[in-house]
């Protein structure tokens, strides 16, 4: 955070510099004089207010793997390691809708051609992501047997055939989405509408929480060559295997923006426009994010250890569309 903080009042400054001559108006060339694009606020410092909502895009991959260590931890000559789950890997494109708030401060029109204005802004949106599922094998979830209830506690299964195994990675973008802009704004009029194209450079932070999980069965071995997982039974007996674990990474990214508005009406000091543009941020630095698990048994099966990985990856681009409605102080007039 301390990051935008910097940002934004550099540019701030770098602002306050650049307008600190006189700004001059007038309806038509004058003396070597440059006339402004008489828009409504333009020859004054404008500070605005703006609702925003849109999708961010994103590519997101995921990956997981796990394994069992027959004899393990207690050291045995006859220890040996052998996969417990398939490893499974993918992908899936997030669009995370937001909405949120967009505080702006813009400069008089600079007495140059084209009357361009500078601006720099900084918002907070609430997203509202959704879990995606990016790697996935079996349905992990809890172990249960495949036969009908009535009955079933005096019935056998296997491991084989045992409900619930799987193995999974989940991501979610986090809840909220900081970010900041800065850029030059060029005024013009099309069918008579005041209209701004608004070119910036763009800074964003988020979060995207990722979770694990990986379920198996591991069942009493019952001559020949079955297994017996219900514990009802006398030679029945069920090892459920249960990893899980999290982990989230905080994301930076920068890149430029453009955005188009428009001006549809004026109350008093307060005016009123609407606008619609994109970013397009490159995500700085790591764009990973791993963590495991691992749980111990020691049980009728055996002395062995389990262990499963997770792994997250983002695309180096993310992406925004949005629409907003901007409500600016245009003061009381001349």
């Amino acid at each position: 955070m301390r990051a935008a903080v910097n940002f934004v009042a550099h540019t701030c400054a770098a602002l306050a510099l650049l307008t600190a001559f006189p700004v001059h108006r007038a309806a038509a060339q004058d003396g070597g004089r440059l006339a402004g694009s008489a828009q409504d606020g333009g020859d004054r410092w404008v500070p605005s207010l703006a609702i925003i909502g849109g999708v961010t895009v994103q590519d997101w991959s995921g990956a997981v793997e796990s394994e069992i260590c027959r004899g393990c931890p207690i050291p045995d000559p006859l220890a040996r390691e052998e996969p417990l789950r398939d490893p499974a890997t993918g992908s899936d494109l997030d669009v995370t809708p937001y909405i949120g708030g967009n505080l702006e401060l813009m400069t008089p029109e600079l007495p140059i051609p084209g009357s361009p204005r500078l601006f720099v802004g900084g918002e907070v949106a609430a997203a509202f992501g959704v879990s995606r599922i990016l790697a996935q094998e079996g349905e992990p979830g809890t172990i249960e047997s495949p036969l009908p209830e009535a009955g079933s506690g005096n019935r056998g299964f296997s491991e084989d055939t045992a409900l619930g195994q799987g193995s999974e990675t989940v991501a979610q973008l986090g809840n909220v989405i900081y970010g900041a802009n800065a850029g030059v704004a060029f005024p013009f009029e099309l069918y008579g509408r005041a209209l701004r194209l608004k070119t910036s450079f763009a800074w964003i932070r988020y979060e995207i929480d990722v979770e694990g999980l990986v379920v198996d069965a591991e069942c009493q071995p019952v001559p020949p060559g079955r297994t017996e997982c219900n514990d009802n039974l006398p030679n029945g007996f069920l090892r459920e295997i249960r990893l899980q674990g999290s982990g989230s990474g905080t994301f930076d990214g920068i890149g430029p923006g453009l955005d188009i508005e428009m001006d549809i009406g004026r109350f008093g000091p307060l005016g009123t426009s609407l606008f619609a543009g994109a970013r397009f941020y490159y995500i700085l630095g790591e764009r990973e994010i791993a963590f495991s698990d691992s749980q111990p048994y020691d049980d009728q099966l055996g002395t062995d250890q389990t262990r499963a990985r997770w792994s997250f990856e983002a695309d180096p681009w993310i992406y925004r569309l949005g629409l907003g409605l901007r409500f600016q102080w245009l003061g009381s007039g001349e």
